[in-house]
């Protein structure tokens, strides 16, 4: 009994130290609740006045660009977020458009732009169609990037320019439009004449404002605009003031905003057919730029050192392609008039590496499409939907059967997936290395 009675003593006084223990506590957290009570409050008013200038905000921004705020403009946002969500799906399907004479087509973003004659369709990256628009042109040629296509008439005067869903610009240039070059910025340039020179080179915002004009005494054969609408470069022909009776070309670069040129180059006696940028390679080339002229290739460093001098030896150009740090061009080579083969180079890593292969054209016919994506470039060769790759930093080779043979055209997007382009459809095809 002592025994038990003793050890019942014990838990109480356990009990009571307990008791204390918890009275002690909650002692501080009632002498603490004025701080809290305090720091709960400055909470709920910041909060309160907070959401106070956030409505307020939007009360006076709308009231100063009112007429800015339309239904259009909001619809604009809401389906160009539904055309984000396309670009993030793996999902593609069919594309359908209708044939047109002289088509053209263009990646437009992940997407696709179809333009003929008569009007252009542009597809989402899921193959869904977000515009469509009737026009006449005789001569319809295409540009497109990341944020617009645009249509011109080549020769004539009218162009167009399209975002994702409509028509966002009607221009009408004075003199006649030879090429135009559209930016993944939204700026564009325009090869045209003047009236006091032989040639211009005009530069317009991606408001469709003329920033800058480039007069040139010379023959302006190429011009390009880089992806962000920064740097133009030009190739100007003359004829040649030493008396031999040939010609020279000088290649000038520019940078948005300045009438001055950056840098000047001597380019020879050489005639440019297109002139392009390349992107910093993976292998670590600084990029650069260069001109494809009838008889080679070449290719300069950003600051105007010649990095690539390819001759062709007598072939003549068949087709070619640029795009990222990779280049390419499909030749022609005739055998004493008679027998005809065909080669590609392909110029990597921003012009330092260079491979070149024949091209095996079983049963005749020629090449009919280039393109280059993901620092390789493929060719659409005759016959039954066949396409030739070729890498531009190893030189690897890989041929792929499409198992079509009604494939007009290719186009590369992404880093090994081509468009396959036939009259009135087009499908997508998986070419991993």
């Amino acid at each position: 009994m002592r025994h038990t009675e003793r050890k019942v003593g014990k838990s109480g006084a356990q009990g009571g130290a307990e008791a204390e223990n918890v009275s002690a506590i909650i002692g501080l957290v009632t002498a603490g609740n004025g701080y809290f009570s305090a720091v709960s409050f400055v909470y709920r008013a910041a909060e309160f006045v907070f959401l106070f200038a956030f409505i307020i905000f939007l009360a006076v921004y709308g009231f100063a660009n009112v007429g800015e705020i339309t239904y259009e403009k909001a619809e604009y946002v809401l389906r160009n977020f539904t055309l984000k969500l396309d670009e993030n799906s793996e999902n593609r399907t069919e594309i359908i458009y209708d044939p047109d004479s002289r088509q053209s087509f263009a990646l437009f973003g992940k997407g696709l732009s179809v333009a003929g004659n008569s009007g252009i369709t542009v597809f989402s990256a899921t193959g869904r169609k977000t515009c469509s628009a009737q026009y006449s042109m005789t001569s319809a040629a295409l540009s497109a990037s990341d944020k617009y296509s645009a249509v011109y008439d080549s020769g004539g005067t009218e162009y167009l320019i399209f975002n994702s869903f409509s028509r966002v610009f009607r221009g009408t240039s004075e003199f006649p439009v030879r090429s135009l070059c559209m930016s993944d910025s939204g700026r564009y340039l325009m090869i045209t004449g003047d009236s006091e020179y032989n040639s211009a080179v005009r530069l317009y915002s991606s408001d469709f404002e003329l920033m800058t004009v480039f007069r040139k005494n010379g023959y302006v054969t190429a011009a390009a605009l880089d992806p962000e609408g920064k740097r133009i470069l030009i190739a100007t022909v003359d004829i040649d003031s030493s008396g031999s009776g040939g010609f020279r070309t000088e290649l000038t670069l520019y940078e948005a905003g300045g009438d001055s040129p950056a840098l000047t180059l001597d380019a020879g006696n050489v005639f440019p057919m297109r002139a392009f940028f390349l992107a910093p390679g993976d292998a670590g080339g600084d990029g650069g730029f260069g001109l494809l002229c009838r008889d080679r290739l070449l290719i300069w460093s950003p600051s105007g050192t010649q990095v690539c001098d390819s001759r062709f030896g007598g072939g003549n150009v068949e087709l070619f392609a640029s795009s990222g740090d990779t280049a390419a061009v499909v030749l022609r080579h005739t055998d004493s008039g008679v027998s005809v083969t065909y080669s590609i180079t392909v110029a990597g890593n921003g012009g330092y590496s260079k491979y070149s292969s024949p091209l095996e054209t079983d049963g005749g016919g020629r090449p009919s499409s280039l393109t280059v994506g993901g620092g390789r470039a493929f060719c659409l060769m005759p016959g039954n939907g066949t396409v030739f790759a070729m890498s531009s930093s190893d030189g690897a080779k890989k041929t792929y059967s499409c198992g079509r043979s009604d494939v007009e055209e290719i186009l590369a997007y992404g880093r090994e997936d081509l468009y396959l382009l036939c009259r009135s459809s087009a499908f997508t095809f998986d070419a991993a290395p």
